[in-house]
């Protein structure tokens, strides 16, 4: 039986990665164990399901949407297959299509650096055409041998979703998710990070004055005109102990007033105040979804790597 303080998970090279477990918690996203990205996309699937039920209605009459937007996921159900970013950072010298096909791609030596990336869309007004913006499905997945997340790609998308959603006057949302072992504290101080992450990153990109892309400024300026252009990016965290966010109390709240509006409508014309706790046992519902969601899924890393030391 190996060190029962230290992990015995083994890096591509062979060698131990020896890192102190911390109470177990180290397996649960330890890049050599193989579940670095796992809780995050069960967690990404949660949020996304969150959206798709309370815009329901909106979804079947084509007046919303929403798709998982994560390049890091190339086969999920739902998720882009060339991920839009909310804006550019361009970060030179890396060559992002090396380890992919390099002998068959043109590598371009530019990528996509912080704070451009969410995790996932929402479209209110209309929905994401599938024809120009393809999505995986049980019938459809990547081609291994093609980089669709190259950085020539996922700029042109860029342009043509902006340009896509002026034509149509849609209302963008992005949301980005995010999971931390540590306290609520340290969720807190994470999602500060990552929200001025996406400030900073969009504040130089409106401020450059190149031509490439001049056009795509003006656009977020005349969709995102209350923002300066600047993109919503909701955020939406949680931490071992299952405790959520503010980011992501805010995006349910929202989501539970969309889902069971305020009076007068159409399903309560007299204007009664059950939608109240409607909107209360709503949001009950997901925070519970969410945080059994995390539980089952923590369990599978733990386990895989306890069974390690037998």
């Amino acid at each position: 039986m190996g060190n029962l303080t230290t992990c015995p998970c083994r890096k591509r090279n062979g060698e131990l990665c020896g890192q102190d477990l911390n109470g177990y918690t180290h397996l649960i996203e330890c890049p050599s164990h193989g579940f670095r990205f796992f809780l995050h996309g069960k967690l990404e699937d949660a949020l996304f399901q969150c959206f798709r039920d309370a815009l329901r209605p909106q979804i079947t009459q084509g007046a919303a949407d929403v798709v998982i937007d994560d390049d890091k996921r190339k086969n999920a159900r739902h998720n882009l297959l060339t991920s839009i970013p909310s804006t550019i950072n361009i970060v030179e010298d890396r060559d992002e299509g090396r380890g992919i096909n390099e002998f068959e791609l043109n590598v371009d030596n530019r990528s996509l650096g912080e704070g451009c990336q969410p995790d996932g869309i929402t479209v209110y007004g209309g929905r994401v055409d599938r024809g120009m913006f393809p999505i995986v499905t049980r019938g459809r997945v990547t081609n291994p041998r093609q980089n669709l997340n190259s950085f020539a790609n996922r700029v042109q998308v860029f342009h043509t979703f902006l340009d896509y959603c002026r034509e149509f006057e849609l209302k963008v949302e992005f949301w980005d998710v995010h999971f931390s072992q540590g306290s609520f504290k340290q969720l807190r101080t994470n999602e500060k990070n990552e929200s001025k992450k996406y400030s900073d990153t969009f504040s130089t990109f409106i401020q450059r004055e190149d031509e490439e892309f001049a056009p795509a400024r003006e656009n977020m300026r005349y969709l995102n005109s209350n923002r300066r252009g600047a993109p919503l990016v909701s955020s939406f965290g949680m931490c071992l102990s299952g405790a959520l966010s503010d980011g992501a109390i805010k995006v349910i709240e929202k989501l539970a007033t969309i889902k069971y509006p305020t009076p007068p409508t159409e399903g309560n014309p007299s204007g009664t105040l059950s939608y109240l706790p409607a909107r209360a046992q709503w949001v009950g519902l997901q925070i519970l979804h969410s945080q059994q969601t995390i539980v089952d899924a923590v369990a599978l890393p733990l386990k895989s790597g306890i069974a390690m030391f037998g």
